[in-house]
C-alpha cells in the first residue's frame, strides 16, 4: 500500500454496518416500485488497534477498493479534561492545606484573632469586666512581745501570723479609650467583699498589734531634712503621744483608720508630693478607681504584642531608678502574655505598678490543672527567679535599684520601693523573708519561710497565653530609719526591717461558660487541626497518585499509538485517538 493512502472498508466488511440504500420494493403485480434513495451517515464502532492491524495483515481489506473516507477522529476528551482539572484543583488545594496546617501557625492565628481587643467584641467585654473574680488573702503579723522588747526584757521581736482575711476582688477597667494606633488606655476600678467562709477563724474585728506605719513613714521622710523640721516633728509626736506600735481591728488596719497623728502626717506628706488619703489603711489605695492610667496594645496590628504595656500615665519610662532599662515600662498587666515568648518558653514580664518595676517570670515546668471536677487543662508554670530581689553582688543588673546618692543597697532578697511610694520606707520581699538574707529571718521570732506557701507561681495556657491559675505573694516590710531627734524607736537598730503583712492574690474559680470556651479552644481545636492535617495529606496523596497515573498512561498510550501508526501507515496526529469513533461513508 502506498504511504499516505487511505484505507476503505470493503462492502459487508462489518456485519453490523447498515447499507445506505434498500432493495427496491415489489408491488403486488411484481412490478418494481421505485423508492426514494435516503442517504444516511452512520457512525460505526471501529475495532481496537490490535484487531484492526490483525485484519490488515491477514488481507481482509481490499487495497484496490479504498474507502472513500476513513480518518483518525478526535477523541471526545471534554469529560476527561474536566476530571483532570478537578483532580488538579483538589491537589493544589490540599497541598496548600498541608503546608498551612503542617508548616505554619495560620490555624492557631485564626483562633487567636478572637482575643484581639476591638470595641464591642466578646474579647473586649471579657477584658473590660473579667468574669473571673480574684481572691485577696491578707495575713497580718501580730507583734506579741512589743512591751517586753521596748523594756529590753526580751532581745528579739516575736510575731504571730494572723489570718488569712479573704476578700473577693472585682476588677473593672473604666474610662476606656481606643487610641487609633493599636493601643487602648484605661484605669482600673477595684472593689472588695469580705469572705468570712474562706477566712477560717479570722474575723474583721480581731485586734492586732502592728507597727505605727504613718509614724514610721513621717520620721523616715524628714530624716534628711533640716534640724528644725526634725525637732518640730519630734515635739508633735510627744505631745500627741503617738506610740511606735498600735492596737487596731484588722479591718481598720487594712482599709482605713484615722487619728490625730494621721491628720498631721497627711499634711506633711501633702507638702512633698500629691499624696492624698482621707484615712490610712495598709491596702486602702487598692480600693476604688486608680489614679494611674495604663495604655496597652490591643493586638490589632501585632497579635504578639497583645496586652503589652505601652505607656504608664502617658510615659514609657519612670523617673525612679538610675538606668534607662530599669526605668523602662515593660511587660504586661498580667491579663495576657506575648504569644512567641509563651510558645518558646522564654522569660515573660509583669509590670508591678505598686513597686514601679517589671518583674520577670521564668518557665519551670508543665502541669495539669483542674478547672473543675471534670476538666483538666495543660498549663505552663512560671515562677519568679530566685534572685529577682538579689543584691548587685549576685545580680549586677540590680544595682540600678540601689540608692543613687548614698549607694546603699537593700539586703539580699529585699527590694527598696520607697522612691515609688511617696518616700515611705516600703521594702517588699517574699513572705517570711523567703529567699532573703538569713539574718533577717533570725532577727525576728515566728518567721518560717516555706516555698510551697510563700513562692509565687503562674500557670499560663500554652496556646492562648493567658493565666489559668496562680498566686502572687508579696510581703510588706517597713524600714526603721533612726534619728537622734526621735526616741520612739531608740530601742531598734537603724535599718531594721519590720514585717507588717503579706498579700496573696490568686485567681478564683473560672465560670462554666469560660471553661467551655477554653476547652473547645484547646481540645476541640486541636482535634479539628489533627483531622484536617491528615485529611489534606490523604487527599493530596490520592490526587497526586491519580495525576501521575494519568500522565503515565497518557505517555504510554501515545507511544503505543505511534508504533501502531507506523505499522498501518495511518497518517494521523498522535494526540488523536481512532479507537473509539471512525466516521465512515461508503462509496456510492
Amino acid at each position: 500500500m502506498a504511504e499516505g493512502a487511505e484505507l476503505k472498508p470493503l462492502k459487508n466488511q462489518y456485519p453490523n454496518t447498515n447499507n445506505d440504500t434498500k432493495p427496491p420494493a415489489q408491488s403486488p403485480n411484481n412490478t418494481t416500485v421505485k423508492q426514494p434513495i435516503v442517504r444516511k451517515r452512520s457512525f460505526i464502532k471501529t475495532p481496537s488497534f490490535s484487531e484492526y492491524l490483525e485484519r490488515y495483515e491477514n488481507g481482509e481489506f481490499d487495497a484496490s477498493k479504498k474507502p472513500e473516507i476513513i480518518f483518525c477522529g478526535q477523541q471526545s476528551t471534554s469529560k476527561q479534561l474536566l476530571i483532570i482539572a478537578l483532580l488538579f484543583i483538589f491537589f493544589v488545594t490540599s497541598s496548600i492545606g498541608v503546608y498551612t496546617l503542617w508548616c505554619t501557625d495560620t490555624f492557631e492565628a485564626a483562633i487567636l484573632q478572637n482575643l484581639v481587643l476591638a470595641n464591642n467584641t466578646a474579647a473586649y467585654f471579657m477584658w473590660k469586666q473579667p468574669p473571673v473574680k480574684t481572691l485577696l488573702r491578707v495575713r497580718i503579723f501580730n507583734y506579741t512581745n512589743i512591751d517586753a522588747f521596748l523594756n529590753q526584757t526580751e532581745k528579739k521581736l516575736r510575731v504571730e501570723e494572723v489570718g488569712p482575711y479573704v476578700y473577693d476582688e472585682t476588677l473593672e477597667r473604666v474610662n476606656v479609650a481606643f487610641n487609633g494606633n493599636g493601643t487602648v488606655s484605661y484605669q482600673e476600678h477595684r472593689s472588695y467583699n469580705f469572705r468570712p467562709d474562706l477566712s477560717k477563724r479570722a474575723r474583721q474585728h480581731d485586734k492586732v498589734i502592728v507597727p505605727n506605719v504613718p509614724l514610721i513613714g513621717a520620721i523616715s521622710m524628714v530624716k534628711d531634712t533640716y534640724f528644725v523640721t526634725r525637732w518640730g516633728l519630734n515635739r508633735l509626736i510627744k505631745e500627741l503621744k503617738a506610740p511606735p506600735f498600735k492596737v487596731l481591728p484588722a479591718h481598720r488596719f487594712l482599709w482605713g483608720y484615722d487619728d490625730s497623728f494621721i491628720s498631721l502626717a497627711k499634711g506633711v506628706m501633702a507638702l512633698k508630693n500629691d499624696f492624698s488619703m482621707d484615712k490610712f489603711g495598709l491596702i486602702a489605695l487598692r480600693n476604688g478607681t486608680s489614679r494611674d492610667r495604663i495604655t496597652i496594645y490591643t493586638g490589632e496590628t501585632d497579635l504578639n504584642k497583645l496586652g503589652l504595656i505601652d505607656r504608664f500615665n502617658g510615659e514609657s519610662h519612670t523617673p525612679f531608678w538610675s538606668t534607662e532599662e530599669c526605668n523602662r515600662v515593660d511587660g504586661t498587666d498580667g491579663a495576657h502574655f506575648p504569644l512567641d515568648a509563651i510558645h518558646n518558653l522564654e522569660q515573660i514580664y509583669v509590670y508591678n505598678k505598686e513597686i514601679c518595676r517589671k518583674l520577670p517570670l521564668e518557665y519551670t515546668e508543665s502541669v495539669m490543672i483542674n478547672l473543675d471536677n471534670e476538666v483538666e487543662m495543660p498549663a505552663l508554670r512560671y515562677r519568679f527567679p530566685k534572685h529577682v530581689f538579689s543584691s548587685p553582688d549576685i545580680v549586677p543588673e540590680n544595682q540600678c535599684f540601689c540608692h543613687l546618692d548614698s549607694g546603699v543597697c537593700p539586703p539580699e532578697g529585699v527590694f527598696n520601693a520607697s522612691p515609688c511610694v511617696y518616700g515611705l520606707p516600703f521594702y517588699p520581699s517574699f513572705p517570711h523573708f523567703y529567699l532573703a538574707d538569713p539574718k533577717l529571718i533570725k532577727s525576728i521570732d515566728g518567721l518560717h519561710p516555706d516555698p510551697e506557701k510563700h513562692a509565687t507561681y503562674l500557670d499560663v495556657h500554652p496556646n492562648l497565653a493567658f493565666p489559668l491559675s496562680g498566686s502572687s505573694r508579696i510581703q510588706i516590710n517597713l524600714q526603721i530609719r533612726k534619728s537622734r531627734e526621735f526616741d520612739s524607736f531608740s530601742k531598734f537598730e537603724d535599718g531594721t526591717l519590720l514585717p507588717v503583712a503579706w498579700l496573696e492574690v490568686s485567681l478564683g474559680q473560672l465560670p462554666p461558660d469560660l471553661i467551655d470556651i477554653i476547652y473547645h479552644a484547646t481540645f476541640s481545636a486541636a482535634t479539628m487541626k489533627t483531622v484536617l492535617r491528615f485529611l489534606t495529606l490523604i487527599v493530596a496523596g490520592i490526587t497526586l497518585s491519580l495525576l501521575l497515573t494519568w500522565l503515565y498512561a497518557n505517555y504510554t498510550s501515545k507511544l503505543y499509538r505511534r508504533r501502531l501508526a507506523e505499522q498501518i501507515k495511518c497518517n494521523f496526529n498522535p494526540n488523536q485517538d481512532i479507537s473509539n469513533i471512525i466516521q465512515h461513508r461508503p462509496m456510492s
